[in-house]
């Protein structure tokens, strides 16, 4: 497989990705994003497919993306009207507070140690003693 051909099957790869949340979700807004992003998706797909056939690629075509903007917009809705998009799955849930109690452990840990460890200092070589002396 050559690099055209790894990108472009990761842009379909996430072209799918996109398309099954948008099935699954039943928040317009949500889905207006998923779809929005299966699309750009597919123009990145079809800029690899022309850049690897040897013809001159439409890179505007990609640029004309409106996602940053939908999705701000969208988000801005979401958060007006106090909207919950979705319980996450208890498995996710619990990865992510072990995962919250481990970084905020970790940083802690970290934190108390640089106060605790005395400054480490520099052995002189061989030379530098002589020079000294």
């Amino acid at each position: 497989m050559n690099a055209f051909e790894f990108a472009m099957k990761m842009e379909l790869d996430g072209r799918k990705y996109y398309e099954e949340h948008e099935a699954k979700t039943a928040d317009s807004g949500l889905k207006k994003i998923f779809a929005e992003l299966a699309a750009d998706e597919q123009r990145h797909y079809e800029l690899f497919r022309a850049m690897a056939a040897g013809e001159n690629p439409d890179y505007e075509a990609v640029l004309k993306t409106s996602i940053l903007r939908t999705t701000r917009n969208i988000f801005e809705k979401l958060g007006a009207s106090k909207k919950e998009i979705g319980a996450f799955p208890a498995d996710f849930r619990a990865g992510w507070a072990k995962a919250s109690t481990s970084r905020r452990n970790r940083k802690s840990s970290t934190v108390s140690k640089r106060r605790k460890a005395p400054r480490p200092t520099r052995k002189k070589s061989g030379i530098e003693s002589r020079r000294r002396a």
